[in-house]
């Protein structure tokens, strides 16, 4: 009860995260939306966060089921008790704890099925800690020599992505997010890294394989987050060799009542293409 009802009150904390974070569609987005969120290690007197309540119902399954016997670990999901209280820690910016977390993970369960996961969470702190080349080196030691399923295969290559983006690396980070891209099945999550996808082509001056990231957003309609959809449009018509056609699309938008919220990017995009004529 202790593990099921954490893993609830940690899925709750990260819906009501994606719900505060707001992401700024004028500069690449981070392939984790949570990226932005500050750092604050050594701030032991911070307020209670939802995460930290999961990480409390972790503590207390290990507490309370852990059934080490003779040095063996004899329950066989204090594994995943540990792999809640690192992500827990993770979201709640305290880093090196969540790495004391994974790092027990791997020397005391080396042959749990949650072994290669926690590998790929340990480069996720090393990448927010800023020690980028030590998180590619890494992770591409993971995809070669480990048996990675689909969803782990994704995830090592999207934070390999973000390392090599942070390290001014753009064509190696669009070979990794486009194999990272293709595992994904969920629409809404494939759209946000087609939109980065198509800034990354951008930023390479490559127009037409970036609008065609765009389209496929768009192509999704409304099975995707209307901000996804909306941004797609701006970058499309952004990149379009025909001003009047563009102002006119930005105006249909304009007039969509339900586009309200997205008025100041749609203004900001049709000021710009103004200015351009």
């Amino acid at each position: 009860n202790y593990l099921y009802n954490g893993n609830k009150l940690f899925q709750n904390a990260i819906e009501d995260l994606n719900e505060q974070e707001k992401d700024n569609f004028w500069e690449l987005l981070p392939l984790e939306k949570y990226q932005s969120v500050n750092i604050q290690e050594g701030n032991e007197n911070k307020t209670a966060t939802a995460f930290a309540n999961a990480e409390e119902k972790a503590v207390l399954a290990i507490q309370k089921h852990s059934m080490n016997i003779k040095g063996n670990e004899e329950n066989p999901i204090m594994d995943k008790a540990y792999l809640l209280l690192g992500k827990a820690r993770y979201y709640d910016t305290r880093l090196i704890p969540s790495l004391e977390a994974f790092n027990y993970i791997l020397y005391r369960y080396p042959s749990s099925k949650l072994i290669n996961q926690t590998k790929i969470w340990k480069e996720k702190i090393n990448i927010r800690l800023g020690q980028n080349e030590r998180a590619i080196e890494n992770l591409k030691n993971i995809i070669i020599y480990n048996n990675l399923e689909d969803h782990d295969l994704a995830q090592a290559n999207i934070f390999l992505a973000q390392a090599y983006i942070n390290t001014m690396s753009q064509d190696s980070a669009i070979q990794c997010l486009k194999t990272a891209r293709n595992l994904i099945k969920e629409k809404p999550i494939k759209a946000r890294y087609n939109y980065i996808l198509g800034q990354l082509y951008d930023n390479l001056k490559q127009k037409d394989s970036a609008n065609d990231l765009y389209t496929e957003n768009i192509n999704y309609k409304r099975k995707i987050p209307r901000e996804y959809f909306i941004h797609s449009h701006i970058r499309r018509v952004a990149n379009s060799d025909s001003i009047a056609n563009s102002i006119i699309q930005l105006n249909e938008f304009i007039e969509n009542i339900e586009n309200r919220p997205f008025l100041g990017a749609l203004y900001h995009q049709r000021a710009l293409l103004n200015l351009k004529s």
